[in-house]
């Protein structure tokens, strides 16, 4: 099946593409930068028509979907079909924030400032970049000696972003200058990082299973403990005084800060090994995802039963939580990112942007945004999640 995009005023074929299943209905947005089509598999389709690419993907109708019709302002799009049942969607972009002159090799770690204007993004190229969001153009570059692929991270000054790495400190860099302001030192691999929301505590560790927990404001270590017998993957800040940490040893443990008492465990069934957490407090769930496609999903309460969510094809590499706990967001090896609205867990959207292999993901402080990174070197990041 065919899609054509042509100019009204002299019937000119301006492009074409294939499309797997027919198509009953199409819109034309944004100066002719997206196109929306819908048709018998009941998806709802965004593309890019400068590259062909399959920007988004939105779920929900069952059956065919036979119209569609946008807001003027191209705000909402309205879509209905054999479901009888019409339904409003807020029309999101996936927006290239890095590709081209950007990361030109695997992309391990991406991060919103707390206000959500900037970016941070770390990678194996051998740079970590701090970009401006609204923007889409870079801030500052830093090239490093040493591998910080995974754990980037901007404070709330949006002065300052710093990242994780192999050599066991935690290197923070002004972003006007691009100059190192002050290091964190004291573990062995600190690759993995997180940052308590009032930025007292900043934690870090990696392939040792070893966690290490600094203050910020001394950069003395405060606390260090093994909090997995294998290589620690996942972890996340969880408030002001709690940890969330997943590890190869397929266990999810809560720690308080910054004494890293135990406060509970979770475990999956039949797991090889977790590489991902995401712990959402005001909506009472925590999930978890490894080396597989599926994606584990617990209440708050440890000891409670798992529910498995299925539908990647790939490794899920990285889970995230909108702000108030009604998306989940999982990133895959398939290149795809599956939004869930977690107050029934049914799949909402499936996000391809077409830059391969989905490595990290983070929504913004806000929940508005979601930014995606590849393994090729992109950075997407899509409006109105």
């Amino acid at each position: 099946w065919k899609v054509r995009v042509t100019d009204v005023a002299d019937g000119r074929l301006l492009d074409e593409w294939s499309d797997e299943n027919s198509v009953h209905a199409a819109q034309v947005l944004q100066g002719a930068r997206l196109v929306v089509t819908a048709g018998d598999s009941g998806s709802i389709k965004l593309w890019d028509p400068t590259t062909r690419a399959l920007v988004a993907r939105l779920e929900g109708h069952q059956g065919q979907v036979t119209t569609l019709a946008v807001a003027p302002d191209e705000g909402f799009l309205i879509s209905a079909g054999k479901d009888g049942l019409p339904r409003v969607w807020d029309l999101g972009a996936a927006r290239r924030l890095a590709g081209g002159a950007g990361h030109v090799s695997v992309v391990g770690g991406v991060s919103f400032s707390p206000s959500g204007r900037s970016l941070v993004t770390s990678s194996s190229d051998g740079t970590i970049r701090a970009w401006d969001v609204a923007a889409g153009t870079e801030r500052a570059r830093v090239p490093i000696r040493t591998t910080c692929d995974y754990g980037a991270f901007m404070l709330a000054d949006e002065r300052t972003f710093g990242s994780g790495c192999a050599d066991g400190q935690v290197h923070l860099w002004n972003v006007d200058a691009g100059q190192p302001v002050r290091t964190l030192a004291g573990a062995v691999d600190a690759r993995i990082v997180a940052v308590s929301p009032d930025e007292r505590w900043l934690a870090a560790g990696h392939r040792d299973g070893w966690l290490h927990v600094w203050s910020l404001a001394s950069g003395a270590v405060v606390a260090r403990r093994r909090v997995h017998a294998h290589a620690l993957y996942g972890l996340r800040g969880v408030g002001p005084d709690r940890l969330i940490s997943a590890g190869l040893d397929d266990r999810v443990r809560l720690w308080s800060l910054p004494d890293l008492s135990p406060l509970g465990e979770w475990r999956p069934p039949g797991s090889d090994g977790l590489l991902t957490v995401v712990y959402a407090a005001t909506a009472g769930w925590l999930a978890a995802a490894g080396n597989g496609p599926r994606v584990f999903v617990w209440p708050t309460t440890p000891g409670s039963r798992v529910r498995v969510l299925e539908g990647h094809r790939g490794t899920v590499w990285k889970v995230d939580a909108s702000p108030d706990g009604a998306l989940l967001a999982s990133g895959s090896e398939d290149g795809t990112v599956r939004l869930m609205e977690t107050a029934g867990w049914t799949r909402v959207a499936t996000l391809e942007g077409g830059a391969g292999p989905v490595t990290t993901l983070r929504f913004s402080p806000d929940g508005r945004l979601l930014a995606t990174a590849h393994r090729h070197g992109a950075v997407l990041v899509f409006d109105e999640v």
